[in-house]
């Protein structure tokens, strides 16, 4: 199943993006390259046939009825592209427009973005 290599990047990203006290900027990076391997992901799941029943229809499906997912393909996409001409969750946010938190448990440590429309991302 050759998906599972992006799929280790993905638990890779998110992995450095739970690290906490570190520089801004790298974790601003890390943060984007997290939405764009986990975007990508979806990619990778439509091209892999080896996984039965797993199309281009199921995967955008599912996503397209996945909140979470359409704003993590808009964030993916803006950070990307730049500017976005098509949205999935109608997100128009811009790279300084996205605070990010972290706040820390005896548990683990959550991750959440607060986007304009006052909507927030949980990791």
């Amino acid at each position: 199943m050759k998906y599972l290599k992006q799929l280790k990047k993905v638990e890779f990203g998110l992995g450095k993006i739970r690290e906490t006290n570190r520089n801004p900027i790298e974790y601003r990076y890390d943060m984007e390259n997290f939405f764009i391997h986990c975007f990508h992901l979806k990619d990778h799941l439509i091209m892999d046939k080896s996984i039965p029943g797993i199309n281009k229809n199921v995967v955008e499906g599912f996503l397209n009825n996945n909140k979470y997912l359409r704003l993590c393909a808009d964030l993916a996409n803006r950070i990307k592209h730049l500017a976005l001409t098509k949205y999935r969750e109608n997100a128009q946010f811009g790279k300084s427009d996205i605070d990010v938190y972290q706040a820390h448990t005896m548990v683990k440590s959550i991750l959440w973005c607060k986007f304009p429309s006052g909507f927030l991302l949980i990791i």
